[in-house]
């Protein structure tokens, strides 16, 4: 009988293969464990009531990056009429690829006297406004569009920090950055968004509960062409992020 086949190689076989599905499963654990501390530790001091977009961008200039059909802008300025002014809201796609809808939707917030731009990455807000311009900076549900890991971190971990580092460019002193994602630990784990903070030179200083329905005409989409996180899960968090002190 071949040496490969022979029933003691096979049950030599059959507790490598036991003894490899336990180690996943350890490291699987290990992965679950990180995932829910971060999310204690980065939701220990959430805020009762949501974050007040309105309020903020009464404060000073607003920029909204990664808006996709200017529905999320819409709704701020239809419901705080006097900050549009202050509001810049912006999507990376360029004006020839935006659809009737999305330019109805900009011609209403331009009437309103919002600010409108296209083809703004951001991840490179440097390159298109002003060292120290804005009060608030706020990405609203961030999306690679892929779930690929290199280096250890996931693309839409490195989307968030790369975005914290030019956001804190064209931020002003004290001003703070804001971000709503899915909350969930799976989420929690993928963005990190400790760890993007800290590499940045930010902290997340507060989280506050995020609901869709408090903004009538906001109807979300995708910047990139893949299902939303968001046709699953209802609850939603917004974190706050301002500069970490040296």
């Amino acid at each position: 009988m071949n040496q490969l086949h022979s029933p003691a190689r096979l049950d030599l076989e059959r507790q490598e293969l036991r003894f490899i599905r336990s180690d996943l499963l350890a490291v699987k654990a290990i992965i679950a464990n990180r995932r829910l501390a971060l999310a204690k530790e980065i939701l220990g001091n959430k805020k009762l009531t949501p974050f007040d977009f309105g309020i903020s961008a009464d404060e000073g200039r607003m920029l909204l990056v990664g808006e996709g059909n200017f529905s999320f802008s819409l709704s701020l300025v239809i419901q705080n009429p006097k900050v549009a002014r202050h509001v810049y809201a912006t999507a990376v796609e360029k004006l020839s690829d935006a659809p009737d809808e999305t330019l109805q939707t900009c011609r209403e917030l331009a009437k309103l006297g919002a600010t409108i731009a296209f083809g703004i990455d951001g991840t490179t807000l440097e390159q298109k406004f002003p060292i120290g311009f804005f009060k608030t900076i706020v990405f609203q549900f961030p999306n690679a569009g892929s779930r690929a890991s290199a280096g250890g971190t996931t693309a839409n971990h490195r989307l968030v920090s790369n975005f914290l580092c030019s956001a804190g460019r064209v931020l002003e002193v004290g001003g703070q950055i804001i971000i709503t994602i899915v909350d969930n630990n799976y989420y929690h784990g993928i963005f990190d968004l400790k760890r993007a903070a800290e590499s940045a030179g930010f902290k997340v200083e507060s989280a506050f509960p995020f609901f869709r329905s408090h903004f009538a005409a906001y109807r979300h989409t995708n910047t990139k062409p893949t299902a939303s996180a968001l046709q699953s899960y209802r609850s939603c968090t917004t974190y706050r992020f301002v500069r970490a002190r040296i």
